[in-house]
């Protein structure tokens, strides 16, 4: 709107502050209505990208993780999902999925 940001403010797809580049003409029929209901879900707060019921972790939904890399004792799952970026401006989803085989996961410690 042409209106001077305020020091300090950030906004998620609620605010319109968060966008996705445009889809490329090798899609599959049906993608880009499949990312705009996904987009009006988590503005909706309906859908949650990290909704603990969606993964495992040693063969279990996680209902507590508080010792992400550097914030140990933050408590991150509430309301059945993990809050990224919710508590602090930082990326902090560092839980190894079962399933997903990591390349380099040794090195990464």
């Amino acid at each position: 709107d042409g209106a001077e940001m305020k020091q300090d403010w950030c906004g998620g797809y609620a605010a319109d502050a968060v966008q996705i580049s445009a889809l490329g003409e090798s899609c599959a029929p049906g993608t880009q209505e499949a990312v705009d209901a996904a987009i009006a879900a988590i503005k909706a707060g309906t859908l949650h990208v990290f909704d603990c019921n969606n993964f495992t972790v040693g063969g279990e939904h996680l209902t507590s993780y508080d010792h992400s890399y550097g914030f140990e004792g933050l408590e991150l799952i509430w309301d059945g999902y993990f809050h990224e970026s919710e508590k602090i401006s930082a990326p902090l989803f560092d839980i190894r999925i079962d399933g997903i085989t990591e390349l380099n996961a040794e090195s990464i410690g």
